[in-house]
């Protein structure tokens, strides 16, 4: 009986670690510009959890994580915007207008879409194990996404499942991105053998 309760405790641990995470996530990254240092920070924090366990006292760790990585990821994150923003308005010129090689620019576009999220699937943990700058950080996220394609598109396919799964059971945006940050750390760690300077 003991062991179950300790058991049980242990995982009401985890579970309130990976809530207050998330909470203190969405809370900073509500101003929206914030969202990457945000991230950054939540990446931070569950890359310290790997290495020495889930621990429920977040504050420190996160904010040690939002100071270290806002520069870096604030203005890495200013360019995704920009860059998001602009194949947004650039597919809904070509989706409204007709013109001649129309399907020719559509197939453009999905291929820097396809990049564009390519990268942002490898840029947390490169931000996080980089002291590069930010060109080169750039670099190794579109290599990582490049040379693992397999690892790149089951990543993808990972993350539409886990929105899906949000749909589905709300309660899980409890600790949703929390979640999503340890898992993509660990599969980082796991299946993608390259050292990120």
């Amino acid at each position: 009986m003991e062991q179950r309760m300790h058991l049980f405790n242990r995982v009401l641990e985890i579970f309130s670690a990976f809530f207050l995470l998330n909470v203190m996530w969405v809370i900073v990254s509500l101003p929206i510009v914030t969202l990457f240092p945000a991230t950054c920070a939540m990446y931070h924090t569950v890359k310290g959890w790997k290495k020495d366990g889930v621990d429920t006292n977040v504050w420190k760790p996160y904010m040690t994580g939002f100071k270290k990585y806002f520069h870096k990821s604030f203005f890495i994150g200013l360019l995704s915007f920009i860059a998001g923003g602009l194949l947004y308005l650039d597919i809904m010129i070509i989706y409204m207008n007709e013109f001649p090689g129309k399907m020719f620019m559509f197939a453009l576009w999905a291929i820097a879409a396809l990049l564009y999220f390519f990268v942002l699937v490898h840029l947390f943990p490169v931000l996080i194990n980089s002291s590069e700058g930010l060109l080169k950080n750039l670099k190794t996220a579109l290599y990582l996404s490049i040379g693992y394609l397999d690892k790149t598109i089951l990543l993808l396919i990972g993350a539409g499942l886990f929105i899906l799964a949000v749909l589905f059971v709300p309660g899980l945006f409890l600790v949703i991105g929390s979640l999503v940050a340890f898992i993509h750390t660990a599969f980082q760690e796991r299946f993608i053998k390259v050292k990120i300077h």
